[in-house]
C-alpha cells in the first residue's frame, strides 16, 4: 500500500495544518504545509493517468532511445507553491533494501483539473519525468514479473522548497505490443543479461 513520508522546509502561518494535509508534523515538532505525494505511471495527457496508490500494480518498461528499458515515473503533488521540483525515483529489492537504481531530474508541473490543491508532473512530454534505468540486468534477480519497492522523493524548487515522498510496492512489467519490441524487453529486462545476448538471433 502507498506510504506517505513528509517533511517540511519553512512553513509560513498562511500554511495548512498537519491536519490539513494528511502528513506527519515537521522534524522540529511543529505542524505546517505538508507535501502530499502519489507516484504516478508516465501516460500521455490525452490518456486516462495512472496512478500507482496500491501495491503489485504494473509499472511498464519503457525502451529508452538510448537503449535499455526504464521505469518511467512521475508523481502528485499536494501543497506546492512552484511548478519546479525536483524528483527522484528509486528502486529498491524489497528482501534485502539494496537500491536497484535511481534517477532524479528537474521538472516541472502543471494543474490537475477540478483539484485545486494537487499538481502533476507534465504529461505533455515523458522528459518531465524520472527515467529509472533497471535493464539491461545484470543482476542475479529478473526485473519483469517481481515485486519492488518504488520510492518517490519530490522537493520544491524556487518556493519554500518543502518535502515530501511516498514508497509502494510495483511490478515492472514489458507492454510492448510489437513483438520484437515485447521479445527485446523480455530479454534485457531477465537476470544475468550479457553482453550480445539479446541481440537478433541470440535470444
Amino acid at each position: 500500500m502507498l506510504t506517505l513520508a513528509s517533511t517540511c522546509g519553512a512553513c509560513g502561518p498562511s500554511d495548512v495544518s498537519q491536519g490539513d494535509a494528511g502528513g506527519a508534523a515537521g522534524s522540529d515538532g511543529s505542524s505546517g504545509r505538508l507535501l502530499e505525494v502519489v507516484p504516478m505511471m508516465y501516460v500521455p495527457s490525452e490518456q486516462p493517468v495512472v496512478l500507482l496508490e496500491e501495491d503489485g500494480a504494473a509499472l511498464e518498461l519503457w525502451r529508452a532511445p538510448q537503449g535499455g528499458h526504464v521505469l518511467v515515473v512521475g508523481a502528485r503533488i499536494r501543497g506546492l507553491d512552484s511548478d519546479t521540483i525536483e524528483l527522484r525515483g528509486r528502486l529498491r529489492d524489497e528482501e534485502t533494501g539494496a537500491i536497484v537504481q535511481e534517477e532524479a531530474r528537474t521538472v516541472i508541473t502543471s494543474e490537475v483539473p477540478g483539484e485545486p490543491d494537487w499538481r502533476e508532473t507534465d504529461r505533455r512530454t515523458e522528459s518531465q519525468s524520472t527515467h529509472i534505468p533497471v535493464c539491461p540486468d545484470y543482476d542475479p534477480k529478473d526485473i519483469e514479473g517481481q515485486s519492488y519497492l518504488l520510492e518517490v522523493e519530490v522537493r520544491e524548487l524556487y518556493a519554500d522548497e518543502s518535502e515530501g515522498s511516498a514508497s509502494v510496492n510495483i511490478v515492472p512489467t514489458c507492454m510492448q505490443t510489437d513483438p520484437t519490441e515485447l521479445a527485446l524487453c523480455h530479454c534485457e529486462c531477465k537476470a544475468n543479461y550479457t553482453l550480445g545476448s539479446c541481440a537478433p538471433g541470440s535470444r
